[in-house]
């Protein structure tokens, strides 16, 4: 498989990058919850233009409120 020019510039990215236009989201968003702090969301991507697979996380801190 060939990864088109905007795959190639969204692996240069960091993992929390928006996601580039050609990229089309794959299932539910996930979130994974810690405590008392910590967790994130993760969603799944797929590009339009060739397929390539990513996953985006928002590395933010969520936490279920104990």
């Amino acid at each position: 498989m060939e990864v088109c020019e905007w795959c190639e510039e969204q692996v240069k990215k960091q993992g929390n990058a928006d996601p580039h236009e050609h990229l089309k989201r794959v299932g539910g968003q996930r979130q994974y919850i810690g405590w008392p702090t910590g967790g994130y969301e993760e969603q799944d991507y797929i590009c339009q233009e060739c397929g390539a697979e990513f996953t985006y996380s928002n590395d933010k801190s969520i936490t279920d409120g104990r």
